[in-house]
């Protein structure tokens, strides 16, 4: 998946099949409610030592960006998965590496 810049350290980008598998996911645990319910939005990259995903938001969603949290699991509860919106890629790679920082990613 094409970016504006590199990816943070710690998360690699996904493939079709990889943006798929993730989209679909996402969009199943977002219920009545959350952010994403209803709303297109693109799976770009997954964290290495972690679940979380960076997507790419619908410009009808507040922020270009974002970091979720699948939970894979059935959801009742808007406030899952966990979302944290980003107005700019800068941004959102500054938090990424953040939490990138306390991964184990078996390097």
């Amino acid at each position: 998946m094409k970016t504006p810049g590199p990816l943070p350290a710690g998360w690699i980008a996904l493939d079709n099949e990889g943006n798929s598998q993730l989209n679909d996911e996402i969009a199943s645990e977002a219920v009545p409610g959350h952010p994403l319910y209803g709303k297109p939005f693109r799976s770009v990259a997954r964290g290495i030592g972690s679940d979380d995903v960076i997507v790419e938001l619908s410009p009808k969603i507040a922020g270009a960006w974002a970091i979720v949290h699948p939970t894979y699991q059935v959801e009742t509860d808007p406030r899952w998965p966990s979302i944290d919106r980003y107005d700019t890629w800068e941004q959102m790679v500054e938090a990424a590496n953040a939490m990138a920082e306390g991964w184990d990613t078996g390097e």
